[in-house]
């Protein structure tokens, strides 16, 4: 279970006396819960780690746990919100050349755009995502990715695109054996 080897990782850290991977390891639980769908644990989590993560000058921890934050954020329909942080995040990612951050940041941010009835803007961000090198080989960020892509398309009334991408998407979270996003896509797709 991701949540044992976490707390442990965390434990461990906590023993040698340094708080090095501290950060990291909230991060990661914030993302287990908000997968799990807990996401007041998730949000409380993300937002410990996000002022760890400041406070050891850590920006790119800083700037995925605002990515769980904004994620919340998006549940709850707080949409300026989470394109504000989800904008943030980018430009930390930007900024350090760190492609496969922005390419979760783009999908979350298409993911905003689908939220508020905007499928042109979404499918511009995840082409955006798409186009970037050396992300082809992240599964873990490009399901989701291509999930938005497929949702966008078929908003946009390009069906057999849509059920391309959708059926990519759905084939890499259970490559991963995500079966619960899995079912969740595969609920999207109408079966």
């Amino acid at each position: 279970d991701a949540r044992t080897y976490l707390h442990g990782a965390l434990t461990l850290n906590n023993q040698d006396g340094t708080r090095t991977l501290e950060a990291w390891c909230l991060h990661h639980l914030a993302q287990v819960e908000l997968e799990a769908d807990n996401l007041v644990e998730a949000e409380r989590l993300a937002q410990c780690a996000q002022a760890m993560a400041r406070e050891l000058g850590d920006e790119l921890t800083a700037a995925w746990s605002a990515v769980i934050v904004g994620e919340i954020a998006t549940h709850r329909g707080e949409f300026s919100q989470a394109e504000m942080l989800f904008s943030q995040a980018l430009d930390v990612n930007r900024r350090m050349e760190h492609q496969p951050g922005q390419m979760r940041v783009l999908a979350a941010l298409a993911r905003v755009a689908l939220a508020r009835n905007n499928p042109k803007q979404a499918l511009a961000l995840t082409n955006e995502a798409l186009a970037l090198e050396g992300t082809a080989d992240l599964l873990l960020d490009r399901a989701p990715l291509l999930a938005a892509h497929g949702r966008a398309l078929a908003a946009l009334g390009r069906q057999a695109d849509a059920r391309i991408a959708l059926e990519q998407a759905l084939n890499l979270h259970r490559q991963m054996g995500q079966t619960h996003l899995a079912a969740r896509l595969q609920a999207i797709m109408g079966g």
